[in-house]
């Protein structure tokens, strides 16, 4: 069974980075029932980095990956590495520091563009690694036209016995220039109080306040993860008339007497490819652990010579008032 580590500073802020660790030798994302490997295989470096135009930093996270035998791994994170970022079409390039407060590699010289594409280097002193590489085209950005709240928030009993506020929302999408097109969809609030003296605070922000996302209408199988790290992962050519109706439950911390939601913030993120298959297989590996009868997963990776995943997305966000 594949090992998934997830590394998630501040989750889903502006980056994720997900390591996907102890993987058989064929990359994929298919089903792979077999573990192929026998201890012998080349130690490699593991990158993820998801670059983003007009961002004020790039960064990548690196780490290696030392196979000891079938079924165990050791894994470093360096920071002598050597991470090269170059603009293709201009040869444009910046080197990437090591930072300890991002416990990642970072550069805030070089403006990412929409429609160029980058790639990304990365090597280290050890001669045991190879140098690894890959490339990623920033994805030209779709917006959310409309966004409609279908009816008032509705209160419904959980399972638990507690109780929640489900929200219906239609989403109208612009129509993508290129296909095939792929999102990453992510509702967010500030969840706030009123304390006694009728002063209105904020008791959290973020991802935090939903869960269990469902939707309909377009394709049937438009979101193949519906759960996605508190988002959800779209395949715009399974979507009808480029519409969907997504819906979800603010989450058992939230307490209906005393909290309230003012507007919903949606993050809709037009991302390449690579960054959806890479997710997509994340997501199984993380379904077939948590069954008891679930296969190992392979896992999909764009690196030259390394694993892990080189990406990017084009990120819109569109704001409702829910009450």
């Amino acid at each position: 069974m594949a090992l998934v580590v997830l590394k998630l500073p501040e989750l889903l802020k502006d980056t994720l980075y997900i390591l996907l660790l102890l993987l058989p030798l064929g990359f994929s994302s298919c089903v792979d029932e077999i573990d192929t490997r026998d201890g012998n295989e080349k130690s490699t470096l593991v990158v993820e980095s998801y670059l983003v135009p007009n961002q004020t930093v790039n960064s990548a996270f690196l780490s290696t990956s030392i196979v000891i035998n079938t079924r165990n791994q050791e894994f470093t994170f360096p920071e002598d590495a050597t991470i090269t970022l170059e603009e293709l079409s201009t040869g444009e390039q910046t080197i990437m520091t090591y930072s300890s407060a991002l416990e990642s590699y970072a550069d805030n010289d070089m403006i990412i563009k929409e429609g160029e594409t980058y790639e990304l280097s990365a090597s280290v002193p050890d001669e045991n690694f190879d140098i690894i590489f890959a490339q990623t085209t920033i994805p030209k950005s779709v917006e959310i036209l409309e966004l409609d709240l279908l009816e008032e928030p509705t209160v419904v009993d959980r399972l638990d016995g507690t109780q929640s506020l489900r929200y219906d929302f239609l989403i109208s999408f612009d129509e993508p220039v290129v296909s095939p097109t792929y999102f990453h969809l992510f509702p967010s609030a500030d969840v706030l109080t009123i304390d006694e003296e009728n002063d209105t605070s904020s008791v959290y922000k973020g991802l935090e306040p939903f869960e269990d996302f469902n939707f309909s209408l377009g394709g049937g199988n438009s979101s193949h993860d519906l759960e996605h790290l508190g988002g959800i992962l779209i395949n715009h050519s399974k979507l009808e008339n480029n519409q969907m109706l997504v819906s979800f439950y603010t989450n058992a911390g939230f307490d209906i007497e005393n909290y309230f939601i003012e507007d919903v913030n949606f993050e809709l993120r037009t991302v390449e490819e690579s960054y959806y298959n890479f997710l997509l297989s994340t997501s199984k590996q993380i379904r077939a652990q948590e069954s008891t009868s679930g296969q190992p997963v392979a896992s999909f990776t764009n690196v030259s010579n390394g694993l892990g995943v080189v990406s990017s997305y084009n990120p819109s966000i569109k704001e409702i008032s829910v009450r």
